[in-house]
């Protein structure tokens, strides 16, 4: 396990916050944490921070290992870059994470308003690509 030098640690905040700024508008800010030979990577997304990616440490500044970060199951997991390898740049992991459907539209203020119009116990996520919850059954029922 190769310690990630101080330098290294700068550049890649350095480097995935101007990546972000350039091309992730939905991402208002980048927090890098360090643990052994791992960066965790979370977005700052209207007040609310968001795990994205998990990149590991391979001994160079430009070539990490690509970890997802998985809601469903509150952890990382391996993955693969759109160019097919599990590693590569940090601006490509963040490419990569911030594809995820929860960053394309997340939008708090759409979840608490949603939950005000609706008045229901639990707010949820209503994306155009998502349904309301009653049209899910409706299409569930039917099949």
């Amino acid at each position: 396990m190769r310690k990630i030098p101080d330098s290294t640690k700068t550049s890649l905040h350095q480097r995935l916050t101007a990546h972000a700024r350039q091309h992730w508008s939905t991402i208002d800010d980048i927090t890098v944490r360090f643990r052994a030979n791992f960066a965790y990577i979370d977005g700052q997304i209207d007040g609310e921070t968001t795990p994205l990616c998990g990149l590991r440490y391979a001994g160079s500044a430009s070539l990490w290992g690509f970890a997802i970060w998985r809601a469903s199951h509150n952890d990382y997991e391996d993955s693969y870059l759109p160019n097919g390898m599990r590693a590569g740049s940090p601006e490509d992991a963040l490419d990569c994470a911030a594809h995820a459907p929860r960053l394309r539209h997340h939008r708090p203020t759409r979840i608490l308003n949603h939950h005000r119009q609706t008045g229901s116990a639990q707010p949820q996520i209503v994306t155009p690509s998502t349904p309301p919850r009653e049209a899910r059954r409706v299409q569930f029922a039917t099949r």
